[in-house]
């Protein structure tokens, strides 16, 4: 069994300083606002999960019906020994994208959270003796250094990172991919339009990066 590698590159006083600056630009901001990322330490995480299980969520559901439907597809456009995830969280839909690739090597989640990142990686490793689990502890907002793993790559971005990341209206929701393009050959979405926070959060798509 391969053992869980963790990378963390934030530093240890980096979410504090962070978050100390997002909370005085946005409460000193008309109108006011935080970003939805410090929703995700530990008991965020767990709430989140169970919020995605409700009736009313339906974006899970949604996100999961075309994974099932789609990841055929996107393994054989891609052809990925690496699978990097943006906004990981507990990696359960990526599983039915994991069964898909049957080149997989290596699984690289990205997240802010040490302990959704550590939970699932464990589980992956126990379900699935052969993948290596790169986790990083990372803000994908901000530019990436991933670790070295085989190509081609897929850098999977699904949906409700997407939205809990909306920027002021009139900009980009994409994360910082700048920093992986090199290194990846496809993106994949899956996203639903959210009428609250007026972004897409739905629709799969594979293409080049």
């Amino acid at each position: 069994m391969s053992p869980l590698h963790v990378t963390r590159t934030l530093p240890e006083d980096a979410t504090g300083a962070a978050l100390r600056a997002d909370v005085r630009h946005g409460l000193t901001a008309t109108p006011k606002s935080l970003p939805p990322k410090w929703f995700y330490d530990a008991l965020g995480s767990e709430l989140f999960e169970r919020i995605t299980g409700l009736p009313e969520y339906y974006p899970t559901r949604a996100e999961r019906e075309i994974l099932v439907a789609r990841s055929g597809e996107i393994a054989a456009a891609s052809g990925a020994r690496t699978l990097v995830e943006l906004g990981s969280g507990s990696s359960e839909k990526t599983r039915h994208l994991i069964d898909a690739l049957t080149s997989l090597e290596a699984y690289v989640p990205v997240d802010v959270s040490e302990s959704a990142l550590t939970q699932a990686g464990q589980a992956l490793i126990a379900e699935r003796p052969g993948l290596d689990v790169h986790a990083l502890i990372a803000d994908f907002t901000a530019p990436l250094e991933l670790p070295a793993t085989p190509g081609p790559r897929l850098v999977a971005f699904l949906g409700a990172p997407s939205a809990t990341c909306c920027p002021p209206r009139g900009r980009s929701s994409s994360p910082s991919s700048a920093p992986c393009s090199p290194r990846a050959t496809a993106c994949c979405s899956a996203r639903t339009w959210s009428r609250t926070k007026g972004c897409w959060s739905g629709r799969t798509t594979t293409r080049p990066v």
